[in-house]
C-alpha cells in the first residue's frame, strides 16, 4: 500500500521547530484499524487523515489519529492540515479570505484560510462552545495534591467545584512569516 503524506512544522516557520505533525492527503480507503497503524508507525502526537466528506457542506474530512486512538478534534493538526491543503490548491487562493466548512470527529465545523501574495498565511479554527458536566473526584486525593486537608476544600478561599470538559471552544491561528 503507498500512500502520499506530508511532513508538517506547524506554528513556526523554521524546519524541525514548532509541532510536528503527518498528513496523508489521500486518506479515502483506509480503515480506521489501518490509520491507527499508520499513526503508530509515524510516531508523532497526530497524523491527520483527509478524505472526501459524508457531509456534503464540508469541503473535506479530517481523521486525526493520535499513536493511540482517533480524537474527534484537535488545534494544530487542524491549522497544519489546512495550510498545507492551501498551499497545495485544494483551497483556491483569493486576496483576503476563504471560508470553508470541514468535517471533524467534532461535526462540521468553519474554517478561514487568509491568503498574502496568493499563498495561505493565516488558518482560523472555530470550535463548538464548551460544555460542562461534573467530575467525580476523590476529594482526599484532591485536597492531598493541593497541600489542603479534605476539611478545607469548599471553606472560604477553598472552594472547589471540580468539573469536566466535554467539548471545548477557542479559536486557534497559525501565520507565516
Amino acid at each position: 500500500m503507498q500512500r502520499r503524506y506530508h511532513t508538517l512544522d506547524v506554528f513556526t516557520t523554521t524546519r524541525f521547530a514548532g509541532n510536528p505533525l503527518a498528513v496523508f492527503t489521500d486518506g479515502d480507503e483506509l480503515s480506521g484499524d489501518q490509520m491507527l497503524a499508520i499513526a503508530r508507525e509515524m510516531n508523532l502526537s497526530e497524523t491527520v487523515f483527509v478524505q472526501k466528506p459524508t457531509d456534503e457542506e464540508a469541503l473535506a474530512r479530517l481523521r486525526i489519529f493520535t499513536t493511540k486512538e482517533e480524537l474527534k478534534l484537535a488545534g494544530h493538526p487542524v491549522i497544519g492540515t489546512w495550510f498545507l491543503l492551501a498551499e497545495l490548491g485544494v483551497v483556491p487562493a483569493q486576496e483576503g479570505g476563504v471560508h470553508i466548512l470541514q468535517e471533524t470527529g467534532a461535526g462540521v465545523l468553519p474554517v478561514e484560510i487568509r491568503f498574502k501574495d496568493g499563498r495561505p498565511h493565516r488558518v482560523t479554527m472555530t470550535q463548538k462552545e464548551a460544555a460542562f458536566k461534573p467530575a467525580k473526584l476523590d476529594k482526599k486525593k484532591l485536597a492531598s495534591a493541593l497541600g489542603l486537608s479534605p476539611k478545607e476544600l469548599g471553606r472560604g478561599r477553598h472552594i472547589v467545584r471540580p468539573t469536566s470538559v466535554v467539548d471545548w471552544s477557542a479559536s486557534v491561528v497559525a501565520a507565516a512569516a
